[in-house]
């Protein structure tokens, strides 16, 4: 069987964005990589929530992802998540918006600069 793609298997696959500023800005250098595959799953999230709705009231796409969610898609732990946000954090990559206890927080993904 082959296992080269084609370019109707190619097709066939979805892939995640990353953008490319985020490897060749100096700004990012110090970033780390689960953090910029972590920030390209939000987007990803981003692009969904833009077409089923998820607006605020400026017009502002909203993302939905708890520590857990975050966990399994990058089988990391717990702890590793919640800094892996808090990098997105630092570097103003998105912004976290508590909704209350027991809630999942908001979050606003936001453009490089």
């Amino acid at each position: 069987m082959n296992r080269y793609f084609s370019k109707e298997k190619l097709g066939e696959l979805s892939f995640y964005k990353i953008p490319k500023m985020l490897f060749t800005d100096k700004k990012y250098n110090t970033l780390s990589v689960c953090a910029k595959v972590l920030y390209c799953m939000l987007l990803d999230r981003a692009s969904l929530s833009k077409e089923n709705g998820y607006i605020d009231s400026n017009g502002n796409v909203i993302v939905f992802m708890t520590n857990s969610q975050a966990c399994d898609l990058l089988s990391c732990s717990h702890e590793k998540a919640s800094k892996l946000f808090k990098e997105l954090e630092a570097f103003n990559l998105i912004e976290r918006k508590k909704q209350g206890l027991c809630r999942t927080s908001i979050i606003y993904p936001k453009l490089p600069s």
